[in-house]
């Protein structure tokens, strides 16, 4: 099964977050998203930050494949809680695994997700 992971909160290169995340994956699709409208800095990257999004998709990157699964990296421009949404529809991916976090942007994020019928499990 392939799964998403969303680079959003910044912290998704936990180890027990990406262990559960992947525990069931073949292959890992790694997504940070530039968002010029970036509405808070817990939530995602904005333009002067891609550099970071980068070197953590990296950094994961390194990590999963150490463990053995296949990582694709994508960085998309545009707006972080549609891009979720249509990548994981595009890609057919069946299930989202998103690092938890507490804020509005986070929680609208996890209803979406859940009325478009995309397998969410948050961490």
């Amino acid at each position: 099964m392939d799964v998403l992971i969303p680079i959003i909160s910044k912290h998704e290169n936990d180890p027990q977050f990406l262990a559960s995340a992947t525990k069931e994956a073949g292959k890992v699709f790694l997504l940070v998203i530039v968002d010029a409208n970036v509405p808070d800095m817990s939530f995602g990257f904005t333009a002067t930050e891609i550099g970071q999004g980068n070197t953590l998709m990296r950094e994961i990157k390194r990590t999963l494949q150490d463990s053995g699964k296949e990582v694709v990296e994508c960085l998309e421009w545009g707006e972080t809680i549609p891009k979720i949404i249509n990548f994981a529809k595009l890609k057919k991916i069946r299930r989202v695994a998103l690092k938890k976090q507490d804020n509005h942007w986070f929680k609208k994020l996890a209803r979406q997700l859940h009325e478009e019928k995309i397998e969410t499990e948050i961490i």
